[in-house]
């Protein structure tokens, strides 16, 4: 059983400045320029489990920032020059004819998205792509040009490190953590005969919509999540959602295992991910060569999730409309909003809806400000509900309104329902 916090343990990849985006879904009303999420996970006991295994220090780099975030992110890159920056800089340079493929001489975000998809490139020149890729992906959201695109670049970059002077980013760091990534990531579909919800751990990726839904099926019926995954004799997957038509995907490269979001007890997750990203409805211009990206980096809502992974269909029990939700501060990071006491008869009608659920066994989610969880139990005694964070990390909740909430232990962590009510925008309940 590999489950040791040693496999677990993913620490920051590249900013000294952590926002509050950590996870992006659309089910909670939220309001303008805000993003809410929903994740969702179940589990048996209300208090989390001393035997889950999770991350001390789970810092990764939501992709989805603004330019004003990314100017600070920026300013606050070392100047002292990284023992792992040379190493990186020597990788990209050996590679970078290969991965040019117009002889370009530069490279650009969907050349280096390509050459991420190519299984012949592991160990450095996988996490170098890694690096490369996430950088990539920053710097397209924020409208700025990649950090490293020419053979030139190179040599600046050193050039800089070695003076003192700010980098475009933070390539020793995020590869030194990308190489270490690599080295614990498993190489198996399955670990286990089954694959276990705390073994999920959200990169740096808007995907906790994902997340929510999958971990709240692990917890109903893991077995279907098998059967999801159909492996094929030229080694690929058929990923086979109910009701929907297989969608044949590879398995993941080792540069995509260290850009996204890892599961500790095998490669299912990813398949998973690049199969809904296939078969996913986004406009044009939010398509890359990277399918995964249509599920990692655009958000999502854990109704659709849940219905694609179940064919059931899922309602939404909103907490508070968009009209109601203020923010404390607008211009703050992360975001937090007012959070006034809740309508008594709400917390009510909320009590019996998930006694009514998890009698069913059926899936929840709870959403709040740009984040999800998964709701994994209801003690109607203790009239309190457990919680998971797809992040998978240990210390402090913090509340939407910015207050310090319940102690999290890998990612597990228990609230009153009114205290669900109150901070949180919407439950989202499969029928």
């Amino acid at each position: 059983m590999v489950r040791t916090a040693a496999t677990a343990v993913l620490v920051v990849i590249c900013l000294s400045v952590f926002i509050g985006s950590r996870g992006y879904a659309q089910d909670a009303p939220a309001p303008a320029g805000a993003a809410s999420g929903a994740a969702l996970v179940r589990v048996s006991p209300v208090d989390p489990s001393p035997g889950v295994p999770g991350v001390d220090a789970l810092l990764l780099v939501p992709r989805k920032i603004s330019a004003t975030v990314m100017t600070e992110q920026q300013t606050a890159v070392s100047k002292q020059t990284d023992k792992h920056l040379k190493p990186f800089l020597e990788v990209v340079r050996s590679n970078f004819p290969a991965w040019d493929l117009n002889n370009d001489a530069s490279l650009d975000r969907r050349e280096i998205e390509l050459a991420a998809q190519n299984p012949i490139y592991k160990g450095d020149a996988a996490a170098a792509l890694a690096v490369l890729k996430i950088d990539a992906d920053l710097k397209t959201q924020a409208k700025k040009e990649l950090g490293l695109s020419h053979l030139s670049d190179i040599d600046e970059i050193q050039m800089k490190a070695e003076h003192g002077e700010k980098l475009p980013q933070n390539f020793g760091r995020m590869f030194e953590i990308a190489v270490k990534k690599l080295e614990t990531e498993p190489r198996q579909l399955y670990i286990e005969s089954l694959p276990h919800l705390s073994m999920i751990h959200q990169g740096a990726t808007q995907d906790c919509y994902f997340l929510a839904s999958i971990g709240g099926l692990l917890e109903t019926n893991p077995r279907a999540i098998i059967d999801m995954i159909q492996p094929q004799p030229d080694s690929t997957f058929n990923i086979v959602f109910p009701g929907q038509q297989p969608v044949n995907v590879p398995a993941p490269t080792e540069a995509e295992l260290a850009a996204y979001t890892f599961a500790n007890d095998g490669y299912w997750l990813n398949l998973l991910e690049k199969g809904y990203g296939k078969m996913r409805h986004l406009p044009p211009e939010d398509y890359t060569a990277e399918p995964l990206d249509s599920t990692a980096l655009h958000g999502g809502s854990c109704l659709d999730i849940i219905h694609l992974l179940t064919g059931h269909p899922a309602v939404r029990i909103n907490f508070q409309t968009a009209s109601q939700i203020s923010f404390r501060d607008p211009i703050a990071v992360p975001l937090t909003v007012q959070c006034p006491p809740p309508d008594p008869a709400l917390i009510e009608k909320t009590r019996a809806l998930l006694k009514d659920t998890f009698a069913q066994h059926k899936i929840v989610t709870a959403s709040k400000l740009r984040h999800a969880y998964t709701v994994t139990a209801y003690d109607i005694g203790k009239d309190k509900v457990t919680l998971h964070n797809p992040w998978g990390s240990t210390g402090w909740e913090r509340w939407a309104d910015g207050t310090k909430g319940p102690h999290m232990s890998n990612g597990y962590f228990s609230c009153s329902v009114p205290e669900l009510v109150r901070y949180y925008r919407c439950l989202s309940v499969e029928r």
